[in-house]
């Protein structure tokens, strides 16, 4: 491994990164925070090696595996995506499941998350996942836990979503339903796979109004996301929900809570680093992570794009 260091003109990695994360010099962030900066900084200098040809693949090996150590609270975590195993457990504690009840999670991702909560409650949850390498090695730790009835994870097309009707006591979708290109559809599938009194709980991100979406920070932010697609707003998923008869038990801004468990989790996993870590193709694959996260950390400061936690619940009425 070829990370150089030479006395004074040497910046640590982790303050490079810090300093690009925040759009500031690294000399003026080392002088800002320790009071002296290197007379000559030096590039970090990393491996050249090759790393897996998997071009062409959303979630490729190395992917998987930086996101997990980034999001992972624990080694058993299994998780791709913010939060860790434990916040999707917290999510879908308002459910109330029991072993008697059945759910399904449509937003699985690696499915660390799907099989806490349904070993802890010793209920069934049917995960579904729209990446289908994730859906796949997803199920593959579903089979390895012997998880495969309980917390089974299946890709699925949202544009297509059909549900069996009536059937499930809970249905839990986070930071997914913004890609849908048919949010219509998807709500009212959701909405009919209920059973009467069946929870329905929504976390994602919406635009505070229809024309934020053309804001500088927002578009960049889509640009990183695949395929094409329109972002609601608050009100308009509360109002589509209500309309289908769902009585809204809960329609909160959690914007700043978000931001800061994106944030921590950043933090905690640069502080993490050493100097083996830093090959080539894993300081790629942080650098296409950060581009992205830092996107959305910005549109969601800009005021412009909020997040938003829903709770809802399939009334009496609708039997």
């Amino acid at each position: 491994m070829k990370n150089k260091r030479s006395g004074d003109d040497y910046i640590p990695f982790h303050v490079r990164f810090q300093a690009w994360w925040e759009g500031e010099d690294p000399n003026a962030l080392l002088i800002r925070k320790y009071g002296a900066a290197p007379e000559n900084p030096l590039a970090i200098q990393v491996d050249d090696e090759a790393g897996d040809d998997e071009s062409g693949l959303v979630w490729p090996k190395g992917r998987v595996s930086f996101c997990r150590r980034l999001w992972e609270l624990d080694e058993k975590d299994e998780v791709v995506h913010p939060g860790g195993a434990d916040y999707t457990s917290w999510l879908m504690k308002p459910m109330n499941l029991n072993h008697e009840m059945s759910s399904i999670d449509l937003s699985a991702g690696l499915g660390g998350g799907t099989r806490k909560t349904a070993k802890s409650l010793s209920t069934y949850i049917d995960g579904y996942e729209i990446d289908p390498e994730l859906a796949a090695l997803a199920q593959e730790l579903s089979v390895k836990h012997g998880m495969e009835r309980r917390a089974p994870v299946s890709v699925y097309n949202p544009d297509e979503l059909d549900l069996p009707a009536r059937r499930f006591s809970g249905v839990l979708c986070r930071e997914r339903a913004y890609r849908f290109r048919r949010k219509d559809l998807f709500l009212k599938t959701a909405f009919n796979s209920l059973r009467p009194r069946g929870h329905f709980i929504l976390t994602d991100y919406v635009v505070v109004n229809p024309a934020d979406a053309d804001h500088p920070t927002i578009r960049g932010w889509m640009s990183r996301e695949p395929g094409e697609f329109d972002l609601w707003t608050a009100e308009e998923y509360r109002k589509y929900m209500v309309n289908l008869g769902m009585d809204m038990r809960i329609t909160e801004d959690e914007t700043d809570e978000y931001r800061s468990m994106l944030l921590q989790a950043w933090s905690r996993f640069v502080a993490g680093l050493s100097k083996q870590d830093l090959t080539r193709d894993f300081i790629n694959d942080m650098m296409r992570e950060a581009e992205y996260w830092l996107m959305l950390i910005r549109a969601l400061e800009s005021g412009k794009l909020r997040y938003y936690r829903y709770h809802a619940i399939r009334g009496i009425e609708s039997a």
